[in-house]
């Protein structure tokens, strides 16, 4: 056999052999291309600065200083997404491990093995990139025509009137816009960095996580590391921080400072803010556990033993999967409570302000999507890693819809203490720095006085945001159980 045949085989063998190929070829393509739209979005938007663009219905996109913060924005989205990205490109990365150990066993040399890694990696990350290549000008073309409306648009014009004077004068022009940067592209050299830098990045991922097979291929194993149970001093120090926040406030305005926050106000709430945060995604194994356990003594039904056994025996899996949707959900509600402040404060029917609020909005739901993305990809690995379990369920006679609904809960039961307790954490977090109220100056002249607007409490897009992460959370579940394949009972032994 010819070494490229063999290379050949070794890549072809690495799609077909587990049951978590076909998963992670399909994440890391999704992902992929996910991540290139978003890099496009960027190049088109810095597109924008070089005068070819516009002009454009949103003030986003027609002022220039609100377009370095939409690029900034889109800038951040990519973080997530890289982090996502890495995490679909390790998806079954025990079993990968294994295989590429027993290539080696068999005579496969390190660069070979090397080169079956960077393909397999490569390769689903490469396709959602072309794809999205390849989509991104289509759409723009199709999109051109639809979204070019008749509006209005501004222009400020800046005048010196003497040595350090100047006038800025604004024209109110009317014509033509474009809603979206579909008259702009974002260059051929921005497009071919973004098709060679995501793969690499997942290359880079992959090798890191596989990088001892090629020196000691018999240091891969199926041996399990004991696992000792989740300590409760995280879970003390969410609720001693929280009762400090809540302590602060109540103090702050018993005070009668609500609208005032002076330097030593800020550091001692940005810490206790802070050290709740930590506690809460580090917390999340030891409230598993707990939880779990009192679940398993408890529980009466078949799904809820099922669920609070699994997070009794293991609760840093599901601390894993649930700690990047819990940060993204604190800064989510961190936004909202600020969001509220900012709507007091100004004129919610600006334009301006109504156009930047709404894209804020926005930016939080991709945040979440992605986390809960996130979370589907972690909830199917633990699955996988499960299978034989599940098998074995079966066999004794649990319906598959009992497993189902284990599996749900399982991701959502230690999510509902933690989208309360980060809900909890945000609001009196924003709240003790921004204060609770707005001072504003009515009336005139000797008849002047300051009255204090109270800052409400969003309520309703707070929860919102908890009902779509839990809905998503409770989906992404189900889903994955789905796309875990049929699950047959093992024939009975003799």
């Amino acid at each position: 056999m010819t070494r490229g045949v063999r290379l050949f085989n070794l890549v072809a063998l690495g799609f077909r052999s587990a049951y978590s190929s076909r998963p992670r070829f399909v994440a890391s393509a999704a992902v992929g291309a996910a991540a290139s739209v978003t890099c496009l979005a960027v190049g088109t938007v810095r597109a924008i600065d070089s005068g070819h663009g516009g002009p454009y219905s949103t003030a986003l996109l027609q002022q220039a200083s609100m377009r370095q913060g939409l690029l900034t924005g889109l800038a951040l989205l990519l973080v997530p997404l890289v982090a996502l990205l890495g995490q679909a490109a390790t998806l079954g990365s025990p079993a990968r491990n294994r295989r590429l150990a027993l290539y080696r066993l068999v005579g496969a040399t390190p660069r070979e093995v090397r080169i079956a890694l960077v393909a397999e990696a490569a390769l689903p990350v490469a396709t959602g990139a072309v794809a999205a290549l390849c989509a991104f000008p289509l759409a723009q073309r199709l999109l051109n025509g639809p979204l070019t409306v008749i509006g209005s648009w501004t222009t400020t014009t800046v005048v010196r009137d003497g040595v350090d004077a100047t006038t800025e004068i604004t024209h109110v022009h009317h014509g033509s816009v474009h809603v979206l940067p579909t008259d702009v592209a974002p260059g051929s050299c921005w497009a071919l960095a973004t098709l060679l830098l995501l793969p690499t990045a997942a290359v880079i991922v992959c090798w890191f996580a596989s990088r001892r097979i090629e020196a000691d291929p018999l240091a891969v194993s199926r041996r399990v590391k004991a696992r000792r149970p989740p300590l409760a001093a995280a879970a003390i120090t969410l609720l001693l921080s929280l009762s400090g926040l809540v302590g602060y406030s109540g103090l702050r305005s018993l005070l009668g400072q609500p609208n005032r926050a002076t330097q030593i106000d800020v550091i001692v709430v940005v810490g206790l803010f802070s050290v709740a945060a930590g506690s809460l995604v580090v917390g999340v194994a030891s409230v598993a556990s707990h939880l779990g356990r009192w679940i398993a003594d408890t529980a009466r039904r078949p799904a809820l033993l099922i669920a609070g056994r699994r997070l009794e025996s293991d609760p840093y899996a599901v601390s894993r999967a649930t700690a990047l949707v819990l940060l993204a959900l604190v800064v989510a509600f961190s936004g909202q409570a600020v969001k509220a402040h900012f709507l007091v404060i100004t004129d919610p029917e600006d334009p301006l302000y109504a156009d930047t609020l709404r894209l804020v909005d926005v930016a939080y739901y991709l945040a979440l999507a992605l986390a809960c993305c996130g979370l589907a990809l972690s909830t199917f690995e633990a699955m996988v890693a499960r299978r034989e379990q599940f098998e074995v369920q079966l066999a004794v006679g649990t319906p598959r819809r009992v497993l189902r609904l284990s599996v749900v809960l399982e991701a959502l039961l230690p999510l509902v203490p933690g989208v309360i307790a980060s809900s909890v954490i945000a609001l009196l977090g924003v709240r003790g720095i921004l204060g609770t109220g707005h001072a504003e100056v009515v009336g005139s002249g000797a008849i002047e006085h300051t009255r204090i607007v109270p800052i409400p409490i969003p309520w309703t897009s707070v929860a919102g945001l908890g009902l779509f992460v839990l809905f998503a959370s409770g989906l992404v579940a189900a889903l994955s159980f789905t796309a875990l394949g049929p699950v047959q009972s093992p024939p009975p032994r003799d």
